[in-house]
């Protein structure tokens, strides 16, 4: 995910983000953002991560590459 798509997802669940002047955040406003951070971040690791282990798992298969 690239930082512009992450603002996107920041931005429509606070449309407070897309105005101009000050915005200013409660406890449970900063909790909230650093959950929708960590919530993004982990997804992301997911699926990459899941990506990772099929193309491992393809190219480790050397009988099954053999005799395909």
């Amino acid at each position: 995910m690239k930082k512009d798509e992450l603002w996107e997802v920041y931005a429509s669940k606070n449309p407070q983000f897309k105005g101009e002047g000050t915005v200013t955040m409660t406890v449970t406003g900063l909790r909230k953002l650093f959950d929708q951070t960590w919530e993004q971040a982990h997804a992301q690791g997911v699926k990459y991560g899941r990506a990772a282990q099929d193309v491992q798992t393809q190219t480790n298969n050397l009988f099954g590459n053999i005799f395909r």
